[in-house]
């Protein structure tokens, strides 16, 4: 079978690339595929951000999805306005007291927090 051969420009700068692909795809996809190949500083920068929300949802999903599947689905929302600045970190607490918070590091990640708190008392 021949690969289609079509044009995607880059978000960003507008530098065009060539796409191989098994169909022909829509005119965003093509250029989402040709963002994510162009070497521009703001596509490198979003493809850089675009791995960290990955890796980040993956670590949510392992952290709270067999047990928290509505924490770990707002928790993933959280992340491109985490990272666009919008919201400085999230924090969730289920009616079992488990925390969720995500946040960005000085260094621009994010960080993916599971924290759950045992307390014992006595009092006699």
């Amino acid at each position: 079978m021949e690969k289609e051969q079509s044009i995607g420009r880059c978000h960003y700068c507008g530098q065009t690339q060539l796409i191989e692909s098994e169909k022909e795809l829509p005119d965003d996809v093509k250029d989402e595929i040709a963002t994510g190949k162009c070497n521009c500083k703001e596509a490198k920068e979003a493809n850089k951000n675009k791995k960290a929300r990955e890796k980040a949802e993956v670590n949510i999903e392992r952290m709270f999805g067999a047990v928290y599947g509505n924490t770990a689905t707002i928790l993933k929302k959280a992340l491109k306005p985490i990272q666009d600045g919008e919201i400085d970190k999230i924090t969730i607490v289920t009616s079992d007291g488990v925390r969720g918070v995500v946040t960005m590091t000085e260094k621009g990640g994010l960080k993916t927090e599971r924290i759950e708190t045992t307390k014992q008392s006595v009092e006699v």
